[in-house]
């Protein structure tokens, strides 16, 4: 099917026209002698397609759609939902204020044979192997997560979204702290083509945690993993491009799927895990956790506690030791190899269930998708009549040169250097974590750490700390940009630390306004890209004096001074006599991923592309690190205002 003719349902009536499917939009044309007017929908903007009844009137909510919708209807009419998403030119700042918008948009074929198989063709795009290969969604959901509105974003969103898009799930509702953890370690996958959370990232980081303690876990480590953001911070799902619960759910029907690097920690007194987004010690733990008790105002509660606890702001002595990335190696963002990577999309139904017989599966060669009609929907000027635009015509997307590609398994083997004497391991630990463990850079060096014996490459930072933070996502919640460096795919750890007498009013502007990018480096707010880190906190903690220090040595990667810092190089001849330190578990707070942990030593490491996640159609894991480097606002064209597609005839919100 090349063109046919086609009418499309506007304000003013029927229009004749053409239409034009391909692999990368839906292009319709006016058939009026002399008319400009055309409809272009990127494939990535859509997300469903299915015959109707002759509408009208434009529904009034993916809901209302999904409640007229049935399978098996016969119809000479079809129905195509369009998602926007706001400009990514747009600065850190305006990043995540726009809620994307949703429009439907009817059509009516010659037959009924030609309107089925142009939703055929449409399910094709919006999924490759759309019928063959249902979407068999695993969800897990926390009712009491964030303001205990998870089942109403999942009726309002999730569930209309699913059935537009032919999704199948299978729901479960948590019923303890462990009840994630235990569900993905013990019950059968094999069925499942992705993996979602309803909930906060705390839930994520258990059912990740859980599939990585399964004996079978390299089996299903490639079933990408989703979250619906219904928790307070929800940082992974602003990283990944769609915080918006509506947003998420089409993102995850769609099934675009980008790798994830990993985080390994090791603890002294505890068993090794898995985190995906933070680990905090000091200001950041400490607002994220102890502002449980403001729960009830929503995301807002970090926002306020942030600035009463920066009031009072609290010292914590302690060491840090890390293993710094080459500046060389930072150059250009790294896939794989030492070589940028070409990306295609890939979809969540794509070898989801295969199996692997090693760790090393051989790299899967990808290319870049053309970009040139996937920015969304386009709508040129001119006819005779005036309409109100669609909002898909005001947005573009970033292009997508390094698309989503499925992990890299040799990236997991860039880290293998040999076998070393490791500290040792509880058998309790992940079953992920025994097959790397031998490989981690970190796991050579016992805690408390000998300085003499470090590496030289290492370096050694001494408290004391206000805040200690590493990080693998560039968004912690919607307004706080913790880092505009990181990237979930660079195979490296955003090491970030401010020192004991940093000033309250130097570190304002990074807690209140940290959207604008920029801070890393600068006013005691220290940075590296990192490979692995050690963090010990002695537990000490104390508030913050103004007065400076006495002693000020410069870190050798940074201009700040509020911290003693200390290259292993040059210590190689030192010696330490330090004796383990009992850690008083009631002081200070450990916060993995957003969850509280006790005070422990630890061992932080990178492990590349680990496992998959599903992210939004525009997605780009280099994003934030590109932006920051320049903002671009860009506006409306005024010309919009007469665009001949009417938006009353089409638009349809979520509500």
């Amino acid at each position: 099917m090349d063109s046919e003719y086609v009418k499309l349902y506007t304000a003013s009536g029927w229009l004749n026209g053409i239409m034009k499917v391909t692999p990368e939009s839906i292009c319709w044309r006016d058939c009026t002698v002399n008319s400009p007017n055309i409809l272009e929908i990127g494939s990535k903007s859509i997300f469903a397609a299915i015959l109707s009844k002759e509408q009208k009137n434009a529904f009034k909510s993916v809901k209302e759609a999904a409640a007229h919708y049935e399978p098996n209807m016969k119809s000479i009419y079809f129905t195509i939902f369009t998602v926007s998403k706001v400009d990514s030119n747009l600065d850190f700042s305006a990043r995540n204020k726009k809620r994307p918008s949703c429009d439907s948009w009817t059509f009516q074929a010659s037959s009924e044979h030609e309107a089925n198989a142009f939703v055929q063709k449409i399910h094709e795009i919006i999924r490759p192997n759309y019928k063959s290969k249902p979407h068999n969604i695993l969800v897990l959901l926390n009712p009491n997560s964030g303001k205990k509105k998870s089942n109403d974003v999942f009726n309002t969103f999730c569930k209309p979204i699913f059935k537009l898009s032919d999704v199948n799930y299978s729901l479960y509702e948590t019923t303890s702290p462990e009840f994630a953890k235990k569900f993905m370690e013990t019950e059968d996958l094999s069925k499942y083509t992705t993996f979602v959370s309803v909930s906060g990232d705390g839930l994520l980081n258990q059912m990740i945690n859980g599939l990585l303690s399964r004996k079978d876990w390299e089996k299903y480590r490639k079933i990408p993993f989703g979250v619906v953001p219904s928790g307070t911070g929800n940082g992974l799902a602003w990283t990944l491009g769609y915080g918006w619960p509506e947003l998420a759910s089409i993102s995850i029907a769609k099934g675009m799927i980008a790798p994830m690097d990993m985080m390994a920690i090791t603890r002294a007194n505890s068993d090794p895990l898995f985190c995906f987004l933070s680990v905090t010690w000091g200001y950041v733990a400490d607002t994220d956790i102890e502002s449980e008790k403001l729960r009830m105002l929503g995301s807002l509660r970090l926002e306020a506690y942030g600035i009463l606890r920066l009031l009072r702001l609290r010292k914590y002595e302690g060491r840090i030791h890390y293993l710094p990335v080459e500046e060389q190696s930072l150059d250009k963002p790294k896939i794989a190899n030492n070589e940028v990577s070409e990306h295609k999309t890939l979809y969540a139904t794509e070898n989801a269930n295969a199996s692997t017989n090693s760790l090393i599966d051989q790299y899967v060669k990808t290319q870049g998708q053309h970009d040139a009609l996937s920015h969304g929907l386009t709508l040129p000027l001119g006819g005779q009549f005036t309409h109100k635009p669609s909002p898909l015509g005001m947005v573009r997307s970033p292009t997508d040169s390094a698309y989503n590609s499925l992990t890299n398994d040799s990236d997991i083997n860039n880290t293998i250097n040999g076998k070393k004497e490791n500290e040792p391991v509880p058998t309790s630990a992940p079953a992920a974590y025994n097959a790397i463990k031998d490989y981690l850079v970190a796991n050579q060096i016992r805690t408390p750490v000998e300085i003499s014996k470090l590496p030289k490459d290492w370096v050694t930072v001494e408290g004391p700390f206000t805040s200690v933070t590493a990080v693998k996502v560039p968004w912690l919640t919607k307004t706080f940009l913790v880092s505009d460096k990181a990237s979930i795919v660079d195979g490296c750890i955003d090491l970030i630390w401010c020192g004991g007498n940093v000033s309250q009013l130097k570190l304002l502007p990074y807690i209140t306004d940290s959207v604008k990018g920029g801070f890393m480096n600068k006013n005691g707010i220290n940075y590296s890209k990192v490979k692995a880190i050690i963090l010990e906190p002695t537990g000490h903690r104390s508030l913050s004096k103004k007065k400076s220090e006495k002693k000020k040595n410069k870190h050798p990667s940074t201009n700040s001074t509020s911290t003693t810092s200390i290259s292993n190089s040059k210590l190689s001849n030192s010696s330490s006599n330090l004796e383990p330190v009992k850690i008083p578990g009631n002081k200070g707070i450990l916060s993995f991923d957003g969850e509280v942990a006790p005070i422990d030593y630890l061992k932080i490491e990178c492990i590349p592309k680990l496992i998959n996640v599903i992210t939004n159609p525009w997605f780009h894991p280099f994003e934030n690190e590109t932006k920051s480097k320049k903002a671009i606002v860009s506006g409306h064209k005024s010309g919009y205002n007469n665009s001949p597609i009417s938006r009353s005839a089409s638009v349809v919100s979520f509500y």
